[in-house]
């Protein structure tokens, strides 16, 4: 799971099948809400942070926005990837609610 920021606040901006969230009802171009509880921050980085720093299961709440996304968000969002991927390569557990524990085969939507 990728996210990104446009106008609507932080968004789910890839989910790889492969993944935690892979199987969780999460869809590109939703806002996320929160994040283990917590009201999700208006960064990309502190968002990151957030799933990064849980220990047993990331829950996260994100709902759909509609919104239409402009060349100028595509070509930032782009941006934010490369760097997101240029600093791990490690697979970050990111994920409408969806739960997964680190350990778990699969996620609970709620």
């Amino acid at each position: 799971l990728s996210f990104a920021k446009n106008s609507n606040g932080v968004v789910i901006f890839r989910l790889d099948s492969d993944g935690l969230f892979g199987n969780s009802p999460l869809q590109v171009g939703q806002k996320v809400v929160s994040i283990n509880g917590q009201t999700c921050p208006s960064e990309v980085a502190d968002a990151i942070k957030l799933v990064q720093e849980a220990t047993q299961y990331v829950e996260i709440e994100a709902v759909d926005v509609l919104y239409h996304w402009s060349e100028e968000d595509k070509k930032a969002m782009a941006r934010e990837e490369r760097q997101e991927q240029a600093k791990s390569d490690e697979d970050s557990p990111s994920a409408v609610s969806a739960m997964a524990g680190k350990g778990a085969t699969g996620a609970n939507g709620h």
